[in-house]
């Protein structure tokens, strides 16, 4: 249970949860809060409907197929390409983010430079191979990975604390 709740958390704080902050800066704080608490609203309750409708389709059923059962075989046609083509700009997304630090990484610490396209296959085969030694060790990596980011956001934020201005805030 443990492992789910890190997996869903870890993949709801991503690159563009943590960059909602930063793109909505030069809004000032009241219009950036309201902006941020909404697309929670939004967020929640479009959880709250994947639920519902998980409850109602019975045991074992997937998107695809739950999909098929209330909306018909177009629908499905209609929500199997819209969710292959998000797969497909996450996975992108996340290989050209993982490369570009490979290669940054590589020339920082090692005096290396990398071609982009060398970065993005080593980048993949340690990600594919590290999911390839099964869902236990995912679990594991998980759960600690996101213990440890709980852990750091706390460091951060106490480190930050005392430089915070109010003045600056509005």
């Amino acid at each position: 249970m443990l492992g789910s709740i890190a997996i869903v958390a870890g993949t709801a704080i991503g690159a563009g949860m943590l960059a909602l902050p930063l793109a909505t800066a030069a809004l000032g704080i009241i219009p950036a809060l309201l902006l941020l608490v909404v697309i929670w609203g939004v967020s929640a309750y479009t959880s709250l409907l994947m639920l519902e409708i998980n409850l109602r389709s019975g045991v074992g059923d997937n998107v695809h197929s739950i999909t098929g059962k209330l909306l018909g075989k177009k629908g499905q046609i209609i929500q199997g390409a819209a969710f292959l083509s998000l797969l497909f700009a996450l996975t992108a997304a996340y290989l050209t983010g993982g490369s570009s630090l490979l290669v940054l990484k590589a020339q920082n610490m090692f005096d290396i430079t990398l071609n982009n396209q060398v970065a993005v296959v080593a980048f993949t085969l340690v990600l594919g191979g590290f999911a390839g030694l099964g869902v236990a060790w995912v679990d594991k990596v998980s759960r600690l990975l996101f213990s440890l980011m709980i852990l750091l956001l706390i460091v951060v934020v106490l480190f930050l604390l005392p430089e915070v201005s109010l003045s600056q805030l509005a």
